[in-house]
């Protein structure tokens, strides 16, 4: 009796921390990456991704807060800004509100251009060719954000030149759902510079063949999400074909530096976290 009752009380525990607690736990995540390319000056970027507005406005608005003292060099987002055409207005009002000194950019997530039920949600999860039937208002959103000084590279790339560095960043629109054009996104991507990849999906880094990548960022898998002590995340649902390895966190694949982040947000589906707080990163390159 006393084991069933402290089982329900665990149970209950975890249920609300998951649902209250940890989905609003933001954490900002620093860490160093050294390139092979070379850098004369060492470089800052804040990636954000997978924030899912309008959901959890308020509390995401007093994370953003703490990003703007920051004063990035660059601001990459990997996708899923929105989760409904309600979360235009906030995402674009709090993104505004941080400033990078050379330049924000971003990519759209299968979440940017859908709109998911909770059927279309499970059935889009065991058939990735059934897309929604309502689409989100991306047209907008692109446009908005580049109203706000962020740029949506669809299947592009651009130039950034910082001192005597040179930075090639190429942006591939969203794998998931067939959006990416990675030839089109590497069309005269020249061979000096520093190249990064922004990607919603990390399984993009098999996609490119031989185009030259130093570091590719990327988010869609939300960390898993929930993740258990000694297994960590689970083996099935880490949304990766190139699997848990590349699902959270650093990794190299080939000669590719990666970084797959948690996240900002949930989903309106799985609005659950365990173990796996979100996130915003802070990249310093070197």
């Amino acid at each position: 009796m006393h084991l069933t009752v402290f089982l329900i009380l665990l149970a209950g525990f975890i249920i609300l921390w998951g649902v209250g607690v940890e989905p609003r736990w933001y954490r900002l995540r620093r860490i160093k990456i050294r390139l092979s390319t070379g850098l004369s000056t060492p470089v800052t970027i804040l990636q954000l991704s997978d924030m899912h507005f309008p959901f959890f406005v308020r509390s995401v608005e007093k994370f953003f807060k703490k990003l703007i003292p920051l004063n990035p060099d660059f601001v990459f987002i990997t996708g899923d800004l929105i989760e409904t055409d309600e979360g235009i207005e906030p995402c674009v009002r709090l993104l505004s509100g941080i400033q990078a000194r050379l330049g924000m950019f971003a990519v759209f997530g299968n979440h940017d251009y859908y709109h998911y039920d909770l059927w279309e949600a499970i059935v889009f999860n065991f058939d990735r060719t059934k897309y929604p039937r309502k689409q989100n208002n991306y047209g907008l959103l692109k446009k908005s954000l580049a109203a706000a000084g962020c740029r949506v590279l669809d299947n592009e790339n651009t130039t950034v030149p910082n001192g005597r560095d040179l930075f090639r960043i190429i942006g591939v629109q969203d794998l998931v759902t067939s959006r990416a054009d990675i030839p089109k996104a590497f069309r005269g991507v020249g061979a000096d510079g520093v190249k990064i990849l922004l990607t919603h999906s990390i399984d993009a880094v098999a996609e490119i063949g031989e185009s030259p990548v130093d570091l590719a960022l990327a988010g869609h898998t939300h960390g898993g999400q929930i993740c258990l002590p000694l297994i960590g995340m689970p083996p099935v649902g880490t949304h990766c074909k190139l699997g848990r390895k590349y699902a959270a966190g650093l990794a190299r694949f080939r000669k590719i530096i990666t970084y797959t982040t948690h996240g900002i947000g949930v989903g309106r589906i799985l609005f659950f976290r365990l173990f796996c707080r979100p996130e915003a990163v802070l990249i310093e390159l070197h």
